[in-house]
């Protein structure tokens, strides 16, 4: 079964407009790959990047690997922000979700906080169908 769709006159309603939510996938490398392995630096970097696109915090929670690596969440009002690092391969992928703020924002301020020398940016507009 490819999909099933219920008939809800809010979403016949919302047909055509503007998107419920904005996600932002970003893989990427970067020149100093110890930031990728330094959880309380990508805690901060994570929070700072909501506190610049004007989005609010809830709470967050990372995990550090055993070897090397992390996990982490920024969990937000507009929905999150989030990490996962290999160090080994000075390699990242970030993803910023939200409803409401300027993910744009965040995102160039990540692109610096990481140092971040190649990436590849995906954005895709959620709820419009």
């Amino acid at each position: 079964m490819d999909g099933v769709f219920l008939k809800n006159e809010n979403l016949e309603k919302r047909s055509l407009q503007k998107p419920l939510m904005w996600q932002i996938s970003v893989d990427f490398y970067t020149e100093d790959p110890k930031l990728l392995n330094d959880v309380e630096y990508v805690k901060d970097a994570l929070v700072k990047a909501a506190k610049e696109a004007d989005i609010s915090i809830i709470s967050s929670n990372f995990h550090q690997f055993p070897v090397q690596g992390l996990s982490g969440f920024v969990f937000l009002e507009e929905s999150h922000i989030s990490i996962h690092t290999w160090p080994e391969y000075s390699f990242g992928v970030l993803d910023i979700e939200v409803c409401d703020g300027e993910p744009e924002k965040a995102l160039e301020f990540l692109k610096k906080a990481f140092k971040m020398t190649k990436y590849y940016v995906k954005r895709i507009e959620r709820g419009l169908f």
